[in-house]
Formats: structure tokens, sequence, C-alpha cells
């Protein structure tokens, strides 16, 4: 599929300083190379070095409800600069596949979440997760759930930035404490924030394996 000018993609490095997805645009695209607006992280340019392996993500603009018009390429990093203009220049690639998110990471988080019945809009209240996927998530409230029933969930993540979906209700545990915990299915959540959400998955582990040493 051809990029368009403007076009809104995804960028993530893959390099062993994992960086993204970071959102951006296309401001050209030829046969040579993909030219995109420069992205920033906590307001600062980032500029990768030449050679730097990338993956980018991008939408069918005439499919913006399903991964079925969702498409990814890796390629390398040809040129980067702020001045005289913040530009990211990659190579063409040379293959562009179809995206598919089948298997999710899971990991065990605890995230502030807003939760609202989808039937019920101004019924919400707040909640935690016990943990998270790019396809679902696992949370514990004292607001009883039925199985199936349709919500409405935000995610605040570190850093401030939000995950807004809709999700099933598909199991239901009772906790030792006599608490309950729920696990939600997914059912409408935009391509670009799951990516996000798995972007955060990888970098936590990250962390994590660097405090353990």
């Amino acid at each position: 599929m051809q990029l368009r000018t403007n076009q809104p993609v995804e960028v993530t490095l893959l390099g062993p300083e994992r960086r993204g997805p970071l959102r951006t645009y296309v401001l050209a695209a030829d046969e040579e190379r993909v030219v995109l607006a420069l992205p920033m992280v906590h307001r600062r340019w980032l500029v990768p070095p030449v050679g730097s392996p990338v993956r980018v993500v991008y939408r069918d603009p005439a499919d913006d409800r399903s991964d079925r018009g969702l498409y990814g390429f890796e390629t390398v990093v040809i040129g980067a600069s702020v001045e005289p203009e913040p530009e990211l220049h990659l190579a063409a690639p040379r293959r562009v596949e179809r995206v598919q998110r089948r298997n999710w990471v899971r990991l065990d988080v605890n995230l502030p979440v807003r939760v609202t019945r989808v039937d019920a809009p101004d019924e919400g209240w707040d909640a935690r997760t016990c943990d998270l996927s790019g396809g679902g998530l696992r949370l514990r409230c004292d607001e009883p759930l039925r199985p199936g029933e349709l919500v409405a969930l935000r995610v605040t993540f570190p850093g401030g930035w939000e995950a807004a979906a809709r999700g099933r209700v598909v199991r239901v545990v009772e906790g030792r404490d006599g608490g309950r915990e729920y696990g939600i299915q997914f059912t409408e959540i935009d391509p670009r924030v799951q990516d996000r959400i798995a972007g955060f998955i990888l970098a936590e582990q990250a962390r994590r394996r660097r405090l353990l040493g």
C-alpha cells in the first residue's frame, strides 16, 4: 500500500534502546525513501543514528475500524536531523505486510482505570488494573459486574497518557479477601492504542529486568 503525504503513522526503534511506538506523519514517500516528521519524546526531538532499525505501522485510510486495514514494515534510518527541518529519513521498504494482532504479552501492573457501563454512561467509578495486555485487562473493583456486560475503560499510564477502549466482561474471580476481579476483553480499541500499550509493556519488562540485575 502506498503511503500518502500527511498520513499518520507510528514508528518504533528496534535497537537495544527500544523506543515507541511514537506517533508522527508522512512528509514524503517515493521508491527510494520515506520521509517522516521527526518524532518527539517528552517534548524533545528523537534523533536516531543512521542505520538504526525501525518499524513503521500505519492504517489503510479506507478501513478505520479494523485490524484488517493495518500495515507495517521494517527498514533502517538513512538520515535524521532537526535543522533545517525536523525530518526522519527511512529507506523505502522492500516489503509491506498486513499487521496481525493475535498474541499479546500480559504484564502484572497496577494502574488507575475509570470504568463506565456502556448502557449507563453516567454511572462510572474508579478501579485498578491487576494485569494488562493489548487485548484486554484484569481489574479489581468493588462495583459488581456481570459476565457479558459491556464497559468503557480509560486507563491512565505513567507520564499521564491514557488508553480508551470498550470491553466485555469474560471472567469473574472471587478474591481470597472477598473482593472480586474481572477479566475484560477489549471489543473496541484503536490499533494504535494497542501498539502503544504493547510498547509500554515491553519497556516496563526491560525496566524490571534491569532492576533485578
